[in-house]
């Protein structure tokens, strides 16, 4: 297996590190050096094509990096600050048995997200609805 550089090793121990997946700009501030996104996009292509990162949209033009988990991810979106937060609840697993089953399909992972509003933006979309 090829040795990861020392760039690739930062970004992927950063996204070990969070809970919660991060935007290019969140990984950057993490690095003690500073290289330039392009170097930064690279590395994250890289990890997504050897399976140790994924990325997700969110439903929004941009792109949130994490580790590949062993265990399924889970995430709450706010739709306004764009904050997420991890929960650990699974109830997937009576839902992929049956689309296994029905479709003759074997899920080797999911990633499961609710979007909506956060506590602190929820009184700011009240006033709207």
């Amino acid at each position: 297996m090829k040795k990861l550089s020392e760039l690739r090793q930062h970004i992927l121990n950063i996204l070990e590190a969070s809970e919660i997946p991060l935007t290019v700009e969140q990984i950057r501030e993490r690095l003690r050096l500073k290289p330039n996104l392009s170097s930064i996009y690279r590395s994250l292509l890289y990890l997504e094509e050897t399976g140790k990162a994924l990325s997700l949209s969110f439903g929004t033009p941009f792109r949130f990096y994490c580790s590949y988990r062993e265990h399924p991810a889970h995430y709450l979106f706010c739709k306004r600050c764009q904050s997420i937060q991890a929960f650990h609840v699974c109830f997937a697993q009576e839902i992929q048995d049956r689309l296994e089953l029905e479709n003759n399909f074997t899920i080797t992972d999911h990633v499961f997200y609710f979007t909506g509003y956060c506590q602190r933006c929820r009184p700011f979309e009240k006033i709207q609805l």
